[in-house]
């Protein structure tokens, strides 16, 4: 990757060299205790034996004053990409410091941070106006991975709304793939919706929006959806009027004294997210990235707002730290077992999820060592020789023309379906039984198998001829142990395909012809697959011989089958050993080639 400044006439020189495979926009980013921790529920992790101690976090931004009481000592590796030195003159970076994982020693531990004993890695990113540039985050974020971070704080934001594609969101997207934890503010420039900028937009991060001490939500927090229609932020942890360390010299937010200052934004409710991060790490030191926001997410309170706004809701350290543990209980729970009752026309669906996946005993690599390409062309699945990142302010109308946007599918394809469930829909019923109950409810449509061993479904409008669907699916709540997926029936016939995932982090493909199943994919572990708490991209392609299952951008499985002409479609929850197993659905896409 190759950072440059440019003329106009250059940039569309470059556009047409054979060599350059993309080109991107250096854009610009900036800035975005004592009560918010024990809101939290921090202490009671504390009480567990849990501080953090060994976990190192990273913090990408404006330097620290390491010589802050809170602080001393903390910081076990640093660097300068942005200014001359460490030194921290804007405050911004101390004071996020200080709620992820400052001591409180010159507080008596009333501004103590969440994860009090982890280690700092500290990378100056930033200026001493609090801005910078995304290719200086980036080799922050290089660095990170090289220094044996497993968790990275940004808490900067840029005004880029989009769609997880960009170079930092990507980048950020592909160092989670290597193992660590990415917490990344919002933006402060809600309440409008569509509002996230990058790199809050990318994928795999944990995307963290403010709430306030009374479970509210900030007014200036950033709302979803993303500009492909994903939901921001995942979480809210508290950020408004946070007393945390003050940087010598600074004034930033209201003075608390001469060492704390009160401040504001997603920036302090990420650097929370960070803390909480690393006390699971600490815990459950073999925690994949994934698991790490699946337990944020699951023990996320409810604050009764709509996704987009709130995500799963205001997260909760002791609650993530049960669910982690709770999660381990439920190895091989989910037997194999053919459900007793079925509603997906009339045909059963003999699940065997497979156990979770085991730690993985590689050595995890870093991204130094050729995953600058690597992992950004995992994650745009478009990266595969050499890319170009423009610096150029001011010219954002004229790279935005040369940038790549989400399209169609396939241009081949019409869209036939869009549903994001905000309302009422009689294609959608709302029923309820002692069997099943099914309904709507904050912008989602979800399906509860009640009794153990059962299925439910809820056909998809229409039939379709080369049909691609995409929906947003997952367990949120009940036993872990749930399936959900999507059904595909061949018109005027007893062949159906069967997509499914797990709550456990499984997926299977499978087909019935004429009553007797065919397992063509045995249920596999798969690290894209997000666990309970978190909805899923699922996305199935249907046309020919063809069928291909994607989860989250990655593509699992590619099966040549018979010709698929003509069906319907519809969606399914299933339950195990036990029952109460909720699936919610949300943001529905039907492409195909013609109605029928």
């Amino acid at each position: 990757m190759v950072a440059l400044l440019a003329t106009p006439g250059q940039i569309y020189a470059l556009r047409d060299d054979p060599a350059i495979d993309r080109l991107w926009y250096d854009l610009p980013v900036q800035v975005c205790l004592d009560f918010s921790v024990p809101l939290i529920q921090a202490p009671r992790v504390w009480g567990m034996g849990v501080t953090g101690r060994g976990v190192r976090v990273a913090l990408l931004d404006t330097g620290i004053d390491v010589s802050h009481p809170d602080l001393r000592g903390r910081v076990v590796g640093s660097a300068v990409f942005a200014g001359d030195n460490l030194l921290d003159r804007q405050g911004h970076g101390t004071h996020v410091a200080g709620i992820i994982a400052g001591s409180g020693s010159a507080s008596a531990r009333r501004f103590s941070g969440v994860a009090p004993d982890a280690a700092l890695l500290v990378a100056r990113v930033l200026d001493d106006r609090g801005a910078g540039w995304s290719s200086d985050v980036m080799a922050g974020l290089d660095w990170a991975v090289v220094q044996g971070a497993r968790v990275v704080n940004l808490s900067l934001s840029s005004e880029h709304y989009g769609d997880g594609s960009d170079a930092l969101s990507l980048f950020c997207d592909a160092v989670v793939q290597q193992g660590v934890v990415v917490c990344v503010a919002a933006g402060n420039d809600g309440p409008a919706p569509h509002s996230v900028g990058a790199p809050g937009c990318a994928r795999q991060v944990l995307t963290v929006g403010a709430s306030t001490d009374a479970d509210g939500i900030a007014e200036f927090s950033a709302h979803g959806p993303t500009a492909d229609g994903r939901i921001k932020p995942d979480v809210l942890f508290p950020g408004t009027l946070i007393t945390s360390t003050r940087a010598r010299g600074t004034h930033m937010g209201a003075s608390q004294g001469d060492l704390y200052a009160e401040a504001s934004g997603t920036s302090m409710a990420t650097a929370h997210a960070s803390g909480v991060a690393a006390l699971l790490l600490e815990a459950d030191p073999n925690a994949t990235p994934a698991e790490v926001k699946a337990h944020l997410l699951a023990g996320a309170k409810d604050l009764g707002r709509h996704a987009q706004t709130q995500g799963a809701g205001r997260g909760d350290a002791y609650a993530a730290y049960r669910v982690g543990h709770t999660a381990g209980d439920f190895a091989g729970s989910a037997a194999s077992s053919a459900p007793r009752s079925q509603t997906a026309a009339d045909a059963p669906f003999p699940l065997t999820p497979a156990a979770p996946m085991p730690p993985d005993p590689r050595p995890r690599r870093t991204l130094s060592r050729g995953l600058w390409w690597a992992g950004l062309a995992l994650a745009a699945l478009t990266l595969c020789l050499c890319s170009l990142l423009i610096l150029l302010g001011g010219l954002d109308s004229a790279l935005r023309v040369l940038e790549a946007r989400a399209v169609t599918p396939t241009p081949a394809l019409n869209v036939l379906l869009r549903q994001d469930f905000t309302s009422p829909d009689p294609a959608w019923p709302t029923n309820e039984n002692e069997q099943e109950q099914r309904g709507l409810a904050e912008g989602r449509y979800y399906l509860i198998a009640r009794q153990p061993q059962s299925l439910l479904s809820q056909a998809i409008p229409g039939r379709y001829d080369n049909v691609v669907i995409e929906v947003e699916a997952g367990q949120t709540d009940g036993p872990a142990g749930g399936a959900y997926g999507l059904i595909l029936r061949q018109r005027d016939s007893s062949n159906f395909y069967y997509v499914g995932l797990t709550s456990q982090g499984s997926y299977s493909f499978a087909r019935l012809v004429s009553g007797q199943w065919q397992e063509i994919i045995p249920w596999t572990p798969a690290e894209a697959i997000l666990k309970v708490g978190y909805l899923n991209r699922l996305r199935v392609e249907a046309r020919g011989k063809q069928f291909k299952v994607t989860v989250n951008g990655q593509v699992l499985a590619t099966v040549e089958d018979g010709t698929f002409d003509t069906g319907t479609a519809a969606l399914f929850a299933a339950s195990f050993d036990q029952g109460g197993v909720r699936i919610d659905f949300d943001n529905l896409s039907v492409w195909a080639a013609a109605p029928n």
